[in-house]
């Protein structure tokens, strides 16, 4: 499946980001590498009409609508 190509890439280039971000840190100090390492949740905080989203519920949301066979884009923009 093209998805699943696509998710193994991404998870990837997110592996290589970490890994490359944290390298720096090797002589750091344990409250410096708790922010690296704690930063991001500071931006999963996001409200869509109201809805708190993160990245779980984005995915699910979206791996629903990939598998529901009664799904139509035409429908949604009527």
């Amino acid at each position: 499946m093209e998805a699943d190509i696509i998710a193994v890439k991404i998870n990837g280039m997110i592996s290589k980001n970490r890994e490359f971000r944290l390298s720096k840190m090797s002589e750091s100090f344990s409250k410096e590498l708790w922010e690296v390492v704690g930063g991001r949740k500071k931006h999963n905080r996001v409200v869509i009409n109201g809805v708190a989203v993160n990245a779980d519920v984005l995915n699910t949301y979206y791996a629903t609508i990939a598998s529901d066979p009664m799904y139509s884009a035409e429908r949604v923009i009527a």
